[in-house]
């Protein structure tokens, strides 16, 4: 899954298209494609003698099974390197069983390396996917509590992995949660409640699968199904690159208000939210929203600023609504913003926002606003996007 993501992205660098190149141009990816490389290599080395697949889980490290004087099965051997890390640590397993974590946390080479990457670039690292097999699930932390306390610990990671469950596109039997939730048992010294405790770094371990029975193994047995598994767990991973790169979102609910003055002039006020991984510097790209009436006409723009990753500006705009097709619901103004929702899009986003009237003032329902209630605000036609880019910059 990790290098079909990067080729899908290379893929589209090598036919210049937009989106991919500027997921490349703003993102840094590090793509590890194995962290059991020895465990890997004997399964191949079994294969190739017998051409029998075995189920290895763990590393190739016997120096556990010599010290207990025990002979382990050939799929047994070695440590569960995702029962190695150092938060959560340890479980009852001997060294012959099949989640065994080791005598101590970081006792293997594979999960010291992961330790020193993650410490050495931890200013860098905004997200984590750690894969596995088999699901499909979306696994955050903590997997190593049965009564989960992620909401309690990291209330931003948990409202970035439920913006990425409710955003992007799933296969759909696919469960989220901690392990507990999910797989039904507790993974104790996972990787993920390593990286996310130590580090603060959302992380999450998604089992893969598609929605095709024979997807739901290990192993899977047809070509078809294995570029299933890679086709319908693409877009996931693909919105994460989109959030990363840069997402801002328009709070309708929290300080959306509007006020008329003088019979035509319009103020909104509204908050404005980058709720992607890094930060945005809108004003350097020369980003704006743009407004639009009920008609789909523009009436007004303004300027976005530079906006930190997972901060909020306050944002005003006046303008004249003097013959504008402005729509009424009861007090609440209905408006057509047009903005460049991720920093990758190469078109604009089009969303409804109500704002709430601040004062139940006269001038409001004087003749020049006209009540036009049949607002197509979900409208994507052509032509309205191609007029749109000559007022959104890019």
């Amino acid at each position: 899954m990790p290098l079909y993501s990067v080729l899908m992205l290379l893929h589209g660098y090598v036919h210049n298209d937009p989106e991919s190149l500027a997921l490349l141009a703003r993102n840094r990816y590090l793509v590890i494609p194995f962290i059991n490389v020895d465990g890997s290599y004997v399964i191949y080395e079994q294969y190739m003698k017998t051409g029998e697949l075995i189920l290895k889980r763990k590393n190739n490290d016997l120096r556990f099974e010599k010290e207990s004087n025990l002979t382990c099965p050939l799929w047994a051997q070695g440590v569960d390197i995702n029962r190695n890390y150092g938060v959560h640590f340890g479980n009852n397993d001997t060294p012959c069983g099949e989640a065994y974590p080791g005598p101590h946390a970081f006792s293997e080479p594979e999960t010291k390396a992961m330790r020193a990457l993650l410490t050495n670039l931890q200013d860098d690292i905004k997200f984590v996917y750690n894969f596995h097999a088999y699901g499909p699930m979306y696994i955050w932390p903590y997997n190593g509590e049965k009564e989960n306390t992620l909401h309690e610990q990291n209330p931003e990671a948990e409202l970035i992995f439920n913006e990425i469950w409710d955003e992007a596109t799933f296969p759909a039997s696919t469960l989220r949660g901690n392990a507990i939730k999910t797989v039904g048992y507790i993974s104790n010294g996972e990787g993920n409640d390593y990286i996310m405790k130590t580090f603060n770094i959302p992380s999450v371990s998604p089992e893969l699968a598609s929605d095709d029975f024979f997807s739901t193994d290990f192993f899977l047995p047809y070509d078809f199904v294995t570029r299933g598994v890679l086709r319908q767990n693409y877009p996931w991973i693909k919105h994460t690159f989109k959030k990363l790169a840069g997402e801002i979102e328009i709070d309708p609910m929290n300080n959306a208000t509007f006020q008329v003055s003088g019979g035509r002039n319009v103020t909104l006020k509204f908050d404005v939210k980058n709720i992607g991984l890094q930060d945005w510097n809108m004003t350097d790209e020369g980003q704006n929203l743009v407004i639009l009436d009920s008609s789909q006409t523009p009436i007004a723009s303004v300027d976005i600023p530079n906006i930190p990753a997972r901060k909020s500006v306050h944002l005003n705009v006046t303008f004249d609504g003097l013959n504008k097709q402005l729509s009424f619901n009861g007090h609440d103004l209905g408006l057509i913003f047009a903005f460049k929702k991720y920093a990758s899009d190469y078109q604009p986003t089009l969303k409804v926002i109500e704002f709430a009237g601040q004062q139940r003032a006269p001038q409001m329902v004087k003749p020049e606003f006209s009540n036009n209630s049949s607002m197509s605000g979900n409208s994507t036609q052509s032509s309205l996007l191609s007029n749109l880019l000559s007022f959104i910059s890019y």
